[in-house]
């Protein structure tokens, strides 16, 4: 049936499908689940899209073979359509907020999730947070990649309260055995927006 509509379509097009392949709006394909003939249903079903000014989006492997498979291939269709759709170079960084990614803490393929969801992110006015390298080799890595996204976040904001004076707090990591000392910095930094102040026993 694919295969007829296809002789058909090629045959009532008097005009051949656009040389551009960027300016045709990308699609997926609708029998990519098929459990038995997925990829000749495809073929000829994406053959057919060209001729309405459309492509078929394709998946890399290293996502298709991933166990977060169907969340990436959403993400990277999501992606390829705002590629499609949005000229990137008005996008203007400096008026970036940052975010911190929603799957960082996937157990399985953060890296790969995070890597497109945050380029997604920047068509929307926003910008993945970046641990600084000195916190990625620390044993509190995670605490103080956390930390440091949240002051990021709220020096972004910039939501100092003006109340005074400030309340005095202790810094609960004071006596952490692993980077007390960046741990408390950043921590105290954050309880400032608060209205606390950091005292030291």
């Amino acid at each position: 049936e694919l295969f007829e509509k296809l002789e058909l379509t090629r045959f009532n097009n008097e005009i051949t499908t656009t040389s551009d392949p960027s300016k045709l709006f990308p699609v997926p394909c609708i029998y990519e689940k098929n459990p038995t003939s997925s990829d000749k249903l495809c073929n000829l079903w994406c053959q057919i899209q060209e001729y309405e000014e459309k492509k078929c989006l394709d998946c890399p492997e290293l996502l298709k073979v991933d166990p977060e498979n169907i969340t990436l291939c959403q993400l990277h269709e999501e992606l390829e359509k705002l590629n499609h759709d949005t000229d990137i170079s008005t996008i203007v960084n400096s008026e970036l907020s940052p975010v911190v990614c929603i799957y960082k803490k996937n157990p399985t393929s953060s890296s790969l999730l995070c890597n497109i969801w945050c380029e997604i992110q920047r068509f929307k006015g926003s910008y993945c947070t970046i641990c600084p390298e000195e916190y990625l080799q620390s044993p509190a890595q995670e605490k103080l990649c956390d930390l440091h996204s949240e002051l990021e976040i709220l020096n972004h904001n910039d939501m100092l309260p003006t109340i005074s004076p400030y309340k005095p707090v202790v810094c609960p990591y004071e006596n952490d055995l692993a980077n007390s000392e960046e741990l408390c910095h950043l921590w105290c930094e954050i309880n400032q927006f608060d209205g606390n102040r950091c005292i030291q026993c």
